[in-house]
Parts: structure tokens; sequence; C-alpha cells
């Protein structure tokens, strides 16, 4: 059985294979371009790069919970949270690596 949900297995592990070789390749693209959006030349997350994830980790609630009472409220919580999880994902950084990032005040 597949991994993939709408992928049939046609020839078995091969195929998996090759789904899984495409799918690794096309997600270490992506990384590459969030890297170098987010990250400096020593690997590290630029001064700019810091402040958006702070902003983000702090709006898309990263480290607080998304629970709400009310179903859609909490579902778009969940929403956000995904998206700065997948932001932490493809730059190969933990949640708890950003805590003590700090958002940029009224500069």
């Amino acid at each position: 059985m597949s991994d993939y949900p709408g992928v049939k297995p046609v020839m078995g592990e091969f195929v998996q294979e090759v789904v899984d070789t495409v799918l690794m390749r096309r997600n270490a693209k992506r990384a590459f371009h969030y890297q170098g959006l987010f990250l400096g030349e020593n690997g590290e997350l630029t001064h700019h790069g810091a402040k958006v994830i702070a902003d983000l980790r702090d709006f898309c609630r990263a480290n607080k919970t998304t629970f709400d009472a009310n179903d859609r409220v909490h579902a778009l919580l969940e929403g956000r949270r995904e998206v700065i999880l997948r932001i932490f994902d493809m730059l190969d950084i933990d949640s708890r690596e950003v805590r003590h990032l700090v958002e940029v005040k009224d500069e």
C-alpha cells in the first residue's frame, strides 16, 4: 500500500522509491529557497530573517496552544501554526531555537 493518497502501487517498491525521490528533490528545492530568504551564507538566521521569524512565531502560535472553544477559531489558529512549522522544517530549525528571538518593536 502506498504512503501517498491517490498513488496506487503499480510496481511495488520501485514506484514508491521513485515517488519518494521526486518528493525529496522537490522539497530540497523548496528548502533551498526558504533558506535563501531567511539564512545568511553562514547558515544562521539573518537579522531580518530573525525578526520575521520572531513575528511569525508569535502570530502563528509556534510555542502556544492553538485550542479555542470556537471550532472555527481553533481551525484558523491550527492553520497559522502549520505555516510556521513548515517554515521551521524548511529551515531545519526547531521551535525551541527561536524562543529567544526578539520581535521588531517600533524602531
